[in-house]
Order: C-alpha cells, then sequence, then structure tokens
C-alpha cells in the first residue's frame, strides 16, 4: 500500500465479517520530509489507486488519525482498477503535514452481501506536491562609507533588488553576490543625498539658518 500509484503489485483487504457492515482501513505515514521546510506549496493531490470483488465500496475520505474530514473525499473504488483523487476539502498542506503520521486515507471495506467475501486490493497511494523553494542572495559590501541597503551581509530573496548608496567616496565598492564579484554590474547615480542640520540648530560655532530656502531649486535667489 506504500507504493505510488503506478504500482503493478498490491496488498490485499480481506472482509468475512458475518455483516454487510463497514470496516474500515487507515493508510497513513506518508513521508512529508520529502518537501523542504523552506517550501512554497502552490497545490497537493492526494490519489489512491485500486479495486474490489465482492464489496461494496462507499466514499473514500482523508482523516486525521481517526477523524474524517468534511468535503475532503474520492470516488470509492470500483470492481476495476482505477486511481481516485480527493477532493482537499479546506485542508491546506499546513495542515495535513502538521498532523504527520496522523495524517492518511480511510478506505470503506464494506462487503457486498452476507455470503460473500469483499476483497479490497490497493496498489498504491501518494501526494502529489507542487511547489518551489526561495532563492536567496548573500550580498556583501567591502565599503562602510555612506549607507548601504542592505548593509553588511544581508539575504536577499531572488528577484527583489538592492541598493547601495555610497557618497565621498572615489571609487566603487566590492559587491559580491553570493560570493560572485558584481561590482560590474554596479550603476552609478547622479543623485546626491545631503544631510541638513535642523533650523535653528548649532553646532559647535556652525548655525543653520533659514533652513527652508535650501529646499527651492538651482534657480532661486533666496539662501540659507
Amino acid at each position: 500500500m506504500y507504493t505510488d500509484t503506478s504500482s503493478t503489485t498490491y496488498a490485499t483487504i480481506q472482509n468475512t465479517n458475518a455483516s454487510t457492515s463497514s470496516r474500515y482501513i487507515y493508510l497513513k505515514g506518508f513521508n512529508f520530509d520529502d518537501v523542504p521546510d523552506d517550501a512554497e506549496v502552490s497545490s497537493f493531490t492526494v490519489k489512491i489507486k485500486g479495486y474490489y470483488t465482492g464489496g461494496s465500496q462507499q466514499t473514500l475520505y482523508l482523516c486525521n488519525n481517526t477523524t474524517t474530514q468534511s468535503g475532503a473525499t474520492a470516488t470509492g473504488l470500483t470492481t476495476s482498477t482505477q486511481t481516485r483523487t480527493f477532493s482537499n476539502g479546506s485542508l491546506t498542506w499546513d495542515t495535513i503535514s502538521g498532523w504527520g503520521d496522523n495524517f492518511g486515507i480511510r478506505i470503506n471495506c464494506r462487503r457486498g452481501n452476507r455470503n460473500t467475501t469483499g476483497y479490497y486490493y490497493i496498489y498504491g497511494a501518494e501526494i502529489d506536491v507542487t511547489y518551489t523553494v526561495p532563492v536567496y542572495h548573500n550580498v556583501t559590501s567591502s565599503t562602510t562609507v555612506g549607507s548601504i541597503d542592505p548593509s553588511g551581509i544581508t539575504s536577499v530573496l531572488e528577484g527583489d533588488s538592492y541598493t547601495l548608496v555610497i557618497s565621498e567616496t572615489t571609487s566603487k565598492p566590492t559587491v559580491t553576490d553570493n560570493n560572485i564579484d558584481v561590482t560590474s554590474q554596479l550603476i552609478e547615480s547622479t543623485e546626491e543625498t545631503e544631510v541638513l542640520v535642523p533650523n535653528g540648530n548649532t553646532v559647535t560655532t556652525f548655525t543653520a539658518t533659514n533652513i527652508t530656502n535650501a529646499y527651492t531649486d538651482k534657480d532661486s535667489d533666496t539662501y540659507a
């Protein structure tokens, strides 16, 4: 039962109960460790493959331990081998992976009548998961002159940009991206950022007055 749905071997479940009451088999033990912890899961699909003889299969359920989940169902097996796909209902990947070994499939093994033994042949079950793993870049710069955004060693998600704001330096800093020198890819900007002393603030013998005049354009005739 622990092989995938492409399997051609099967496990056999035999129901010889004296009545036609259901007997449940819970298929558990899925390996969630195959999906990395930092993966971003976009979808998952649970499948089971099998058939029965002498049985009367009802709806299949996904379950947490022995508690079935409303809406998380698949059409029951028939007398011919088929792969059934479950509706996830309201279940999310975080939910089912959090259940761990308690997550499973409930197989309803019901006899067709009192005089016929029900046999259920399960070829396998699996969870198909579609996910991506974020790629991060460790960005470093050789200079601390001015401001660096990000600064120092930082982790930048691939696809995101990062900016170096360098002032009062005559040469480009050395910048590495995942230990690869990307200095040649730096684009110089003519923009300058100045830090202005607030109006009326005195620093030793230096005093700034009429500071708002400093924010007018270069053609202005007023001054700070």
